[in-house]
């Protein structure tokens, strides 16, 4: 049963949120028996293979132009390309998937035609209900772009009517699937693996952490990806009052991930100066280990997105107290009253966290502790094992429906 994974991201080496999720659906196609074939579309990026479907460097100018529209382009610019056209139906030919499985929606254009034979099976394996998660960012970035999220929405609604399962993230992305006419729907969440590791390999990274911090001051962490609702909450909810004479000026911040890049942005536009912030960009494993280990809080501070946060399965995982939105929350509702979890809406969220005591770190770890039984089914060992006994994907994957 060869299965073609179509995702715009490589997964070579596994970094965001949507390529771990990416890769852990994958092990559930092997897990289930299915011969995985990733192929990725992209745009222009250096971790590229061989096999991968990605633009040349002035293509990707075009493409990139229009960061709200940038996926709609990136599906233009290789029907545009004869000999990206002309690769990608060649690979998909040689490959003759049984089934097509969609990560995201921009994609389906490209393969439609080879889902014309109803004997192939096409799955929908949802990240957010894409239409719905543009929409509401560019609200909150106060633009709007009616084309392009009428242009995403079409598509969503014909891979949904061509999709023999889709796999949603939570509750509120299967409603919105089910309203665009899905049948056939799974919640799969986002899952994570524990943040700290369990022997001392991260000492090295936890003593180069430690003499960047001042032992006397409360320690928050955020990580994320190069996304802009990211980065919007972060700079609004703790940053931003970071700054002298806010609420949060007391506190010093690690940041991990690409999110970053866009924190730098800030810093050159604003010509601010943030010295309680670390921003660690990507991090190995050992550091984002001895960052958890040295965070008090750890925040997710959404303000807009869809879908399920792996970020937020890693924080109810780790040793710290966990302080989020409600949107963070999507799809946690049930563990937002577990011990040292605290879901606050944006307007108060500074305020909370300054009110909060975290001055006694052994508690601190003692509620995380507690809460573990109760958020043991965020680990992705737990949330595949789920997915492997449900009917749907099974059915679909073995050869029915």
């Amino acid at each position: 049963m060869t299965v073609v994974q179509l995702a715009n991201f490589p997964l070579r080496e596994i970094v965001t949120g949507g390529q771990i999720r990416v890769d852990r659906l994958g092990s559930l196609i092997d897990r289930l028996g299915g011969d995985r074939r990733p192929v990725c579309v992209t745009p222009h990026r250096d971790d590229v293979g061989a096999d991968d479907i990605a633009l040349d460097p002035d293509a990707d100018l075009w493409v990139m132009a229009d960061p709200q529209a940038f996926e709609l382009r990136l599906a233009d610019a290789v029907r545009r390309d004869p000999a990206l056209r002309q690769r990608l139906a060649a690979r998909l030919h040689m490959l003759a998937p049984d089934i097509l499985w969609c990560e995201q929606p921009f994609l389906w254009p490209l393969v439609a035609s080879v889902a014309e034979d109803r004997a192939t099976r096409v799955v929908y394996s949802g990240h957010n209900v894409e239409w719905r998660a543009r929409r509401d960012l560019l609200t909150r970035l106060g633009r709007t772009a009616p084309a392009v999220v009428e242009q995403l929405a079409r598509m969503e609604r014909a891979l949904i009517a061509r999709a023999d399962l889709v796999i949603a993230c939570c509750e509120a992305d299967a409603a919105g699937y089910a309203a665009m006419g899905a049948t056939a729907i799974v919640q799969v969440p986002n899952g994570a693996d524990p943040p700290v590791v369990e022997d001392d390999s991260d000492a090295a990274a936890l003593a180069r952490l430690r003499a960047r911090l001042d032992p006397a001051r409360p320690v928050l962490a955020f990580i994320g990806a190069h996304y802009q609702p990211n980065w919007i909450g972060l700079r609004d909810l703790v940053v931003t009052p970071m700054r002298p004479g806010g609420p949060l000026a007391g506190f010093q911040l690690l940041i991990m991930g690409e999110v970053c890049r866009l924190y730098a942005d800030w810093l050159r536009q604003t010509g601010c100066t943030m010295p309680n912030v670390h921003a660690l960009g990507r991090v190995d494993a050992a550091t984002r280990s001895a960052a958890f280990r040295l965070a008090d809080g750890v925040v997710l501070p959404l303000t807009t997105g869809g879908g399920t946060n792996l970020k937020t399965a890693e924080a109810l995982l780790g040793p710290s107290e966990v302080v989020g939105t409600p949107i963070a929350f999507r799809g946690h509702e049930e563990r937002t009253g577990a011990p040292g979890v605290h879901c606050v809406p944006p307007d108060a969220f500074a305020a909370r966290l300054a009110a909060l005591d975290l001055s006694d770190r052994a508690a601190i770890r003692a509620r995380a502790a507690t809460r573990r039984p109760q958020v043991v089914a965020c680990s992705w060992d737990a949330v595949l094992a789920a997915a492997a006994a449900e009917p749907l994907i099974t059915a679909v994957l073995r050869g029915g429906r």
